[in-house]
Formats: structure tokens, sequence, C-alpha cells
């Protein structure tokens, strides 16, 4: 029997079910196969049926098509699924799990372990939350997930991938050894990889000289990323060392710069002497980063003293590509100034060096002031302050280390005149070290719920700052420093607020947000009126920042919301409004929700 014939019929009639039954009589694609399938039913009786059927949706009249096409679809699906066949192609094998029957508990209903097999085995978006909470919920305790949780190294997601390596084979444990075994092809891609980290770590300490072994060979016999993750796992092995060097001479770059950073865990001669020969010879650009984080005294003074002679040759050759490469390679490799005065006193001298051309050199100069500026050693902090009159080019390095070094007044009148030729080069650098580093509304509040440090220290910021950047009309500047409700300040972002004013975009929901945190006697009447003017076909969803600004209007506009609620396209923002307005009707009419009180209101509802 023609069972492909009969698919591509069902296709056609699900494609009519779509278009509209009243197209299928006098369709060109039924005619086109209807010659077939009589010529079939010829030798088989259901083929005669079959064109029979397409025949009386053929010739159907228009209030009799739906009805046909429905026989017809009967018809097909009878036939279909009784000649179907539910056996899967290629060869039966064991999956390793036999000796783990058991210990392993299965008490937990398939219904409940479906999603999350679905999850590890199917594509989608949602499958890493789903996975997570399977995680929480302690589902990987069960056999059934094993297979699907090996099988999930190789998704193509690789957040997905990288979650059930790191957080969900620790938790299955030993079960997974032998299907990870079973499964893994030394010449595989990153999940294979991801396979082979999986069998060292679980393996116990009576195998350990199996695991070994198994690594050993992947480091030279498996694909690239097989090899590559065989390399680090061999970093604290001393028996390996030797293969490591001859590993980071080998022909692939990768390999090499594997096998360097494994290098940097060791302090023996040999592995000092390659890293050195790394930095020097061929391998400069994938030398920095195992000096780093090797930290070896011996491994720092030699590379200090190879910068020093780098240095020494700057006035002859300062353009040399090699002499570039290399000295970048060197500050890379000294990352650490503020516990070592001397590698603190070659970068100053560096900066320091009337020799060094601007153009050809100002990557290096940036990577040296990064470097002070990270130790945060007050000599370097204070060298970079002053390094503003001969390096105009660093202005931004110099600018943050007196706002870390100096008081708030000093720092203002030290670099305020930079800002007078606002399209200057050096007024560019100091605005972007504020955008840089001056949060915005939510910052604080978006750190504090997901529990994450932040990466900038405190800052205080002179309160002249902000008028300054009200003369400048730098409004994304005054809405984020606005931190005192200061009536130059509070007009200026209130009229900003009425100015093309959008509650889809990030440079309104900035103002407004500002406006409530000065807690704005009309802020919350701004908002309510800039949500009821917004164009409902523009916003498909709320962002966080909306959602929360609506959260802070009192309970008062609760009916506001839900009116406005019709009048927007998409069912996602509609839904979101209701779930707003809800929030906001059970809230109480209190000053907690003006200023700082918002943000503990805020966070308490989210939490």
């Amino acid at each position: 029997m023609s069972i492909p014939l009969l698919r591509e019929l069902h296709e056609d009639m699900r494609r009519l079910f779509i278009a509209g039954a009243s197209l299928a009589p006098n369709d060109l694609r039924l005619e086109a196969m209807l010659p077939k399938l009589e010529r079939l039913g010829e030798a088989a009786p259901v083929f005669k049926k079959v064109a029979e059927t397409v025949s009386g949706v053929l010739g159907a009249s228009p209030d009799q098509a739906a009805t046909k096409l429905l026989d017809l679809s009967v018809l097909l699906h009878a036939i279909l699924h009784t000649q179907g066949s539910a056996e899967a192609a290629g060869e039966l094998r064991p999956i390793g799990l036999k000796d783990t029957l058991e210990t392993a508990p299965t008490a937990i209903s398939y219904r409940k372990l479906q999603p999350v097999i679905d999850a590890l085995t199917n594509s989608g978006s949602g499958r890493l939350e789903a996975i997570r909470q399977a995680n929480a919920d302690g589902l990987f305790a069960d056999m059934r997930t094993v297979v699907p949780a090996v099988a999930a190294l190789e998704d193509t997601y690789s957040e997905i991938a990288e979650y059930v390596a790191e957080e969900v084979l620790p938790k299955i444990g030993q079960r997974a050894l032998p299907v990870l075994h079973a499964s893994f092809d030394l010449q595989g891609g990153s999940g294979d990889a991801r396979k082979l980290t999986a069998i060292y770590r679980l393996t116990s300490k009576e195998e350990t000289a199996a695991a070994k072994e198994l690594v050993r060979k992947a480091a030279f016999e498996g694909s690239q990323p097989v090899r590559i993750a065989a390399i680090h796992l061999a970093a604290n092995d001393s028996d390996f060392e030797e293969k490591l060097l001859e590993l980071s001479q080998d022909r692939k770059k990768e390999i090499r710069s594997a096998a360097l950073l494994a290098l940097s865990d060791s302090d023996s001669e040999q592995a000092l002497e390659r890293l050195m020969e790394a930095l020097v010879k061929k391998d400069t650009a994938i030398a920095a980063e195992p000096i780093r984080r090797s930290g070896n005294p011996k491994l720092k003074e030699r590379v200090l003293a190879f910068g020093e002679e780098l240095l020494g040759a700057m006035a002859a050759d300062g353009k040399s590509v090699s002499w570039l490469e290399r000295m970048l390679a060197v500050l890379g490799g000294l990352r650490s100034p503020d516990e070592h005065a001397a590698e603190r006193d070659f970068l100053m001298r560096l900066l320091n060096d009337d020799a060094i051309d601007v153009t050809e050199t100002s990557r290096i100069q940036s990577e040296a002031a990064e470097a002070l500026l990270e130790s945060g050693h007050p000599q370097a902090l204070a060298f970079l302050h002053e390094l503003r009159h001969k390096r105009p080019n660093l202005l931004a390095y110099s600018f943050k280390a007196a706002i870390r070094l100096e008081q708030p007044a000093d720092a203002y009148e030290a670099y305020r005149p930079y800002l007078d030729d606002r399209k200057g080069p050096a007024a560019k650098q100091l605005l972007q070290v504020f955008h840089e580093w001056v949060p915005g509304p939510l910052h604080e509040l978006r750190h504090s719920l997901e529990n994450v440090q932040q990466p900038e220290p405190s800052i205080v910021w002179d309160d002249r700052w902000v008028h300054r950047f009200v003369k400048m009309n730098e409004e994304d500047l005054v809405a984020r420093l606005a931190v005192k409700p200061d009536k130059e300040v509070v007009d200026y972002l209130f009229n900003k607020a009425n100015v093309k004013s959008n509650i889809a975009t990030y440079r309104t929901t900035t103002i407004l947000l500002a406006l409530v945190r000065l807690g704005h006697e009309d802020a919350s009447e701004l908002i309510m009126s800039t949500i009821e003017k917004a164009r409902p076909k523009q916003i498909y969803y709320f962002e966080e920042e909306t959602d929360l600004l609506i959260a802070s209007l009192p309970s008062r506009y609760a009916d506001r919301i839900r009116l406005v609620e019709d009048r927007f396209y998409y069912e996602e923002a509609r839904n979101k409004l209701l779930e707003l307005a809800d929030l906001v009707a059970a809230k109480a009419e209190e000053d907690t929700t003006k200023g700082a009180g918002l943000l503990s209101w805020i966070k308490s509802k989210v939490r």
C-alpha cells in the first residue's frame, strides 16, 4: 500500500481545512492526485474508496464541501492509523542502568515527571525554568530522569546544557556514570566535552585511576572540544605535567592556550619557563591570561624584567607591532599592582614616559591606566588624578580615580571645567563615566531583589553635578542623579515628562521613576495620564520599569487602570494591567508609596 501518497493527501486535506472547505471543490492539487488514486484503486479496494471520496469532494457544491471534506478526513485517519507503524528504527541497546535499579527510586508519578523530561529532550522556550523548578523539587532523584539529563548535555541551548552539567548531574551522582560512559564519544562536540567532565567529577576515589586514564587519552585523541575539556581536568595532575608541556606546543592555537592555562597552576621551573617562552615568542597573545592566573612571584619578576626591556626599546622603535603586542601581554599579566610596588611603579613610569606615541600606543596606555585604577591603591589613584594634565586621552581614568580618592566637592571643582565644551573629547569622556557609574532609578532595587553585589562602590556625588546637567540638558543624568527634592531639578524633570512622553520608552520611565523617587505630588497623575495616552498597538508587553511605575500608584487609581486595559490590543499587556490593578487596589492609601518608601513596598510585594 502506498502510504506516502495517503500522507500527501492528508497534508492537502489539512491545507484545505485551514484555507476553508469552500475552496476544496475543483482544487487543482486534488485533481492532480485523483488519477493516481484511481489507478491504485484497480488493485486495492481501499484506494478505490479513497478515490471516490476525493471525487466527491471535487464535485461537491459549496454548501456540501465541508461535509465531504470531513468524510475524507475520517477515512484517511482510519487508514493511516491502522496501517501505520509504531516501531522505532535502529538497534536496541541497554542504557546501562541495570546496576542501579535497586537503589534508584521511581516513586514519583510520570505525570509530574513528564514536563521536566520534555524540557530536557525537546526544544522551545521556558525549558530552563522548568528544569530549575524540577531540580528544586527533587525530581532528579527519580531514575527515569537520568537518561534525559545526560542527553541534555548536548542541548543546543548552552545555558540548559551548562545548568544540567553544573547543578543537576552532581545531584544525580554516580547513578549517571553508566549512561555517561555509554553515550560518550571521544570525537564528539561540546556535549561530549561536558560528559567527560561529568565522568571525571562523579567517579569515586576508588576508580580515579580509570577516570584519569580516560582524560589522558582524550587530551591527545579526542576532538578539539573534548581535548580542551580533558586538558582543563588535568591541570592539577602533577603526573601529567610533561604531557601538558607537550600539548602547549600543539599546532592548534586553542589546544596550546588550554595547555598554558593548565600549566599556570604549576610552580615547577619547566612550567614557568614555558609560560615565559610563550610570552616572548609566538604565543604572546595567549600568554597573558595564564601568567595573570599563575600568581607565582618568580614568574611575575621575570615578566616585569621583560617589560622593562620593552620599555627601554620604546624610543628606538615605538611603533613596532611586535613590541606593542608583547607590551599588551605584559600588562595583561601584571594585574595586581595593589600588592606589588614594583609593578605599580612600572605602570606609572610607562604612563609618564614622554617617548610613548599617543596614537600608536593608546591601547597600552588604557590597559596600564585600567590596571592602576583596579588596584585602588592610594598612590595609583593619586597618580591617575594628576595625570589629567599630561594625558588628556586618559581623562576618564583620571576622573574615576578622583571620584574614589577626593572629596565630592574637590572632584567637582577639578573636573567641572572639562564640561564647558560639551562637544569636546574631554566632556565626552566625563559623560561616559557618569553614564557608566551612575545607576538608573531602579538599579539598587533590582540588585537587592536579585541579591547581587553591586559592581561599583557606593559613590557620593556633589549636588552641583545635577544642576550642571540641568543646564546642559542631559535629562537622563539628571533623572539618575536627582535624589533630593530640589525645585529647579524637579521642575526640569516634570517639564521633560510632559514632552513626547511614551510609557513604552526608557526615557519616559526613567524620568517618571525619578519623580516618584523624589516624591513629586503630581507624579501619580502624570504616570496615569501617560498610560492613558499610550498607543495600544505599539505595546506588546510592559517592561519591569513600567510595572513598577504602575505599582507605585495609590489605590484610588485601580479603577482607571482597569478602564484603560480594554484599549490595549495585545493580550499579554492587558493581563499585566489587570494584575497590576489588583495589586494597586490591595494597597492602602499611605505615604509609603512615595519616595524611598516605594522601594521597600515594592520589595515586599515582588518577593
